[in-house]
């Protein structure tokens, strides 16, 4: 090497990894409107992209339809849990926002606490009935 260093060419900055293509993006993104991602489960239950982002559009369709009628009983028993359940299902409206958006630019967001319910969820429905033992 004679004393002279070597040039060696800067790394470039490895970019978030891509996992779904141009429909699947797509899907992947209205999963996250009510009732849409139930039904884009069962309609794209081979696609891993698309089913990922439904089961986590479910989980949150179920929770604010939940928080819904809480919120109705709510308003008439004590009005200021109310309010409470309103910033909830306002926190649950932007983290359906974030992942609509993380979709759509083919990432695999999992949720805080919601991700981890989704797993349970599609696990559950693909596990074939156990024969009881004799």
């Amino acid at each position: 090497m004679n004393g002279q260093q070597q040039y060696q060419q800067p790394q470039q900055p490895q970019q978030p990894q891509q996992q779904g293509g141009g429909d699947s993006k797509a899907l992947g993104a209205i999963c996250y409107i009510p009732v849409i991602g139930l039904i884009m489960y069962f309609v794209k239950k081979d696609d891993k992209f698309v089913a990922f982002h439904a089961k986590q559009g479910s989980i949150l369709t179920i929770i604010w339809i939940a928080l819904w009628i809480l919120s109705s009983v709510m308003f008439w028993i004590f009005w200021p849990l109310y309010w409470v359940v309103g910033i909830i299902e306002m926190i649950i409206g932007i983290m359906a926002l974030i992942g609509l958006i993380k979709a759509a630019m083919g990432q695999m967001w999992k949720m805080p606490l919601i991700g981890d319910w989704a797993d349970k969820f599609g696990s559950s429905m693909q596990q074939p009935p156990q024969q009881p033992r004799q």
